[in-house]
């Protein structure tokens, strides 16, 4: 029987656990052992940036013009359709109606402050006399004149004059026409054929 060498001895059992205990397991080194859910060739996903009132799909969330109008038209047809939404349309309608009949009215009106002088030839206005005095000088004008003059004073010929009242009516020329409709003024007239007369307002 051979001796037992205590170092060889060692040295065996040291072989044995190692073998045992098996290598250090090394980094995978093929794409193939690469954990199932990490792509080489991809980068990680980011979250998508958009600009805003943009969805990620690309449509806008902002309200545009088109879409306004049209939910707008929907209100409208849905208050058409109850008898309480005919009511505030027809309201609606005249009074939108009533504004603009009320600035047809009285755009291009001239209103007189105090004392207002005109002289035109051919015209055709409409002046708001506001208990002023107005002199009218030429030929072949119209002029209706509402509210109350202080005096109207007409000089020229072949004019024609419609006012509501005043105190002092003048005339003087040819053929000119004056009407007003309410009061009794002072009526003075110079020249050949002028006309002064009452004809109530129908308005």
């Amino acid at each position: 029987m051979n001796p037992v060498d205590p170092e060889q001895y060692i040295r065996d059992l040291e072989r044995r656990i190692s073998q045992t205990q098996g290598a250090v397991p090394q980094p995978p080194s093929t794409e193939s052992e690469l954990p199932p859910d990490v792509s080489p060739s991809a980068p990680p996903s980011t979250p998508s940036r958009t600009s805003a009132g943009e969805q990620a799909d690309g449509r806008s969330d902002t309200p545009t013009f088109e879409g306004t109008s049209r939910q707008r038209f929907r209100v409208v047809a849905d208050l058409a359709k109850t008898m309480p939404g005919r009511f505030l349309l027809a309201l609606a309608v005249m009074s939108v109606i009533a504004v603009a009949m009320f600035f047809w009215h009285y755009a291009g009106k001239t209103t007189v402050q105090g004392n207002l002088v005109m002289i035109n030839s051919g015209a055709k206005d409409t002046i708001d006399c506001n208990n002023g005095n107005v002199k009218l000088d030429g030929d072949n004008n119209t002029y209706t004149i509402t509210g109350h003059c202080r005096r109207l004073e007409v000089f020229g010929s072949a004019n024609h004059v419609t006012v509501d009242s005043a105190d002092t009516i003048s005339v003087f020329g040819d053929d000119n026409v004056m009407i007003y409709h309410s009061g009794s003024p002072t009526i003075n007239k110079t020249g050949n054929n002028n006309t002064v007369s009452q004809r109530p307002n129908r308005r």
